[in-house]
């Protein structure tokens, strides 16, 4: 009797490790690829309980369709008149419904966090492109970017920072969605800022203004006086940016 129970309790260890290796699970929110002998069938995006070959012979790859957020690294680039500007910007992408496919055979990595991170990678490189070209169009200079109608005192740019957000996105959009299958649903404008070469010409600028707008009060008679003193922004941000200023905080991936 022990002896029949041990097999039965051997057998049924043995079925449930050996589903595991014949079976996954796809998520409602997920899209599935199963790889046999080296090929690639149908992306699978019904839920539920799927069946595959062990391994090796078998492998998964799974991908999430929800949004995902992602900032990019500062990036300096040159202003009309010769400055040096950092910007730093965050896009929403996601796999485009009915192009797993595409997405799937035109990126690179043997698993599925390697190919994400592979996507990640190309978009940043295109967004990164399209941000480029929009804010060079626009960026006559460092003051006039960053600076309410070009007015060092005011940290508030002049600019309407959602037309160029939606330039971005219309370059960068179609590449995205013809060369990897996904769709990039929205840039913003992290972060914009002043480079170190340019951060003395600019904080001396902000101090004289400061400094101009104290006299006037003083001619005018208002009793108010720091000394002419002006505080320094705090310099918080990576070694190549001396200066940012916030401007959008990005949402959390979906």
């Amino acid at each position: 009797m022990k002896k029949t129970v041990n097999i039965v309790v051997f057998a049924l260890l043995l079925l449930i490790f050996g589903s595991f290796m014949v079976t996954f699970q796809v998520r409602q929110d997920e899209v599935a690829f199963v790889e046999t002998n080296g090929q690639t069938g149908e992306p699978i995006n019904e839920p539920g309980l799927k069946f595959k070959l062990p391994w090796p012979f078998g492998k998964v790859y799974r991908f999430d369709k929800r949004i995902h957020v992602v900032t990019t690294p500062y990036g300096q680039g040159a202003t009309k008149d010769g400055g040096s500007l950092v910007t730093q910007v965050y896009f929403g992408w996601k796999i485009k419904d009915g192009q797993a496919r595409k997405f799937m055979d035109s990126l690179e990595g043997d698993s599925s966090e390697k190919l994400m991170e592979h996507a990640q990678e190309k978009l940043m490189g295109i967004v990164g492109g399209a941000k480029e070209e929009v804010i060079g169009a626009k960026a006559d200079s460092i003051g006039k970017f960053i600076f309410k109608s070009g007015n060092e005192s005011e940290a508030v740019s002049g600019l309407d920072f959602e037309l160029l957000e939606n330039e971005m996105l219309a370059k960068a959009k179609p590449t995205a969605l013809e060369n990897y299958g996904v769709e990039i649903q929205f840039i913003g404008i992290r972060r914009v800022g002043v480079a170190k070469e340019n951060l003395d010409v600019v904080l001396d600028s902000m101090v004289k203004q400061h400094i101009s707008k104290k006299h006037k009060h003083f001619r005018g008679g208002d009793g108010g006086d720091d000394g002419g003193r002006v505080s320094r922004p705090s310099q918080t941000s990576p070694h190549h940016a001396g200066m940012t200023y916030p401007v959008r905080v990005p949402p959390p991936s979906l």
